[in-house]
């Protein structure tokens, strides 16, 4: 079968029936750029939270070697350092830890089982993440932190769901007597 390269990638035509389509590849890279950009932002801001309320967390950190030279770069002092700052952004790496690595899991698998509007859905669902982010650190009111969190939780559940329901044979076939 013949491959033709595209910029560097693969042509569609050459790929196999089962393999996730470029929009969707594209839109899927861009959310765990996106997704993976938030938590690293988010761990600088709370990096600064800490030096800012003077919370270092661990204490090896109190007498730490570079520790000015670190709060001078962070610009630990201002808005959101506060000890209240630092929970709140430790609570969103939390947050952002437990739910978007299954994000990374299902798009794919979602994709790959046909699921319709694929590319859509995930760049739904980094954008309602990041905008879920910001308005839990910066906004820090109801009802908009639960209709940002809203869509994403609802189009992982979805997602997951197709895959489940698409690939439910499994269990009939694991249990046939051969």
């Amino acid at each position: 079968q013949e491959r033709s390269l595209q910029l560097g990638r693969i042509h569609p035509r050459s790929l196999p029936a089962t393999a996730m389509p470029m929009q969707f590849q594209d839109a899927f890279l861009f959310t765990t750029g996106l997704l993976g950009t938030k938590l690293m932002v988010t761990h600088f801001l709370t990096v600064r939270a800490r030096f800012g309320c003077k919370n270092h967390g661990w204490k090896e950190d109190v007498d730490m070697p570079l520790g000015k030279l670190l709060k001078t770069v962070l610009v630990a002092k201002g808005p959101l350092t506060s000890p209240e700052d630092v929970e709140r952004l430790t609570g969103l790496v939390r947050n952002s830890i437990e739910t978007e690595w299954l994000f990374l899991a299902i798009a794919p698998a979602y994709s790959m089982v046909g699921g319709s509007h694929a590319a859509a859905i995930s760049l739904m669902y980094g954008i309602t993440r990041v905008l879920h982010g910001a308005i839990h650190v910066f906004v820090r009111t109801q009802p908009w932190r639960a209709l940002t969190w809203l869509p994403g939780s609802l189009s992982l559940l979805f997602m997951s769901a197709t895959v489940m329901v698409s690939k439910s044979g499994v269990l009939l076939s694991a249990f046939k007597k051969e």
